[in-house]
């Protein structure tokens, strides 16, 4: 009888587990691929596939001395809305004298243009 016992006590272990998982692997959410950020007129981007945002993360050398921030940019055939300018995006930006900024950009973090001493013109696109 202890035999029978051991035996139902093992089945009832197994399946109780095989629910705990199965319920712990309906909830898992899928990994999204880290993307590559974008540079595009020397501007870097870090792109959002979820909500399909960019924010401004960076710059290289070859940033214009009158930035302009588009609205938008695109990687492959998806399109971002650039909503953000992180945080040191812009630092050290040297000789550059102005920047555009559109009006889907609602925040700009700490220090985004720190270091940007010729910078004389900022302009706020309406919207």
């Amino acid at each position: 009888m202890v035999h029978v016992a051991k035996k139902h006590s093992i089945v009832i272990w197994t399946m109780l587990m095989i629910g705990i998982l199965a319920i712990a692997a309906a909830n898992i959410q899928p990994v999204h691929a880290a993307r590559e950020p974008v540079t595009t007129e020397g501007i870097t981007y870090t792109l959002n596939d979820d909500n399909k945002t960019a924010v401004v993360s960076g710059h290289t050398d070859a940033l214009p001395n009158e930035i302009v921030i588009p609205e938008t940019v695109r990687s492959g055939e998806e399109e971002y809305t650039v909503t953000s300018i992180g945080d040191s995006a812009f630092e050290s930006c040297g000789q550059r004298t102005s920047v555009t900024i559109p009006a889907s950009v609602t925040s700009i973090d700490d220090s985004a243009f720190y270091l940007c001493g010729e910078l004389t013109t900022v302009t706020f696109k309406d919207g």
